[in-house]
């Protein structure tokens, strides 16, 4: 079951208010990926990259192309001090 957050959901949408694109980041388990697909699932127009998935990444090899045409904002989540698995490949 998801807590709700509504605080850092709060934010994240004043963010997009401002910036296309807003990145997650955070220590391993805070809820980064939970938070970025609830926000993905319930923002209109947004699009979840999870940048340790491969399939995303290699969406991202060209921004300009993965991200120009999304209608609204892209959310992403990345671990801040974790080795990632593209890292250890």
């Amino acid at each position: 079951m998801a807590v709700a957050r509504p605080a850092p959901t709060a934010r994240v949408r004043e963010s997009f208010t401002v910036h296309p694109v807003v990145a997650l980041t955070g220590p391993r388990q805070c809820g980064k990926t939970t938070l970025a697909r609830s926000i993905a699932a319930n923002v209109t127009g947004s699009t979840y990259f999870d940048l340790e998935a491969a399939v995303d990444r290699r969406r991202l090899d060209t921004p300009e192309q993965a991200l120009g045409r999304l209608d609204r904002a892209a959310v992403h989540a990345v671990a801040l001090g974790a080795r990632s698995r593209r890292d250890r490949d």
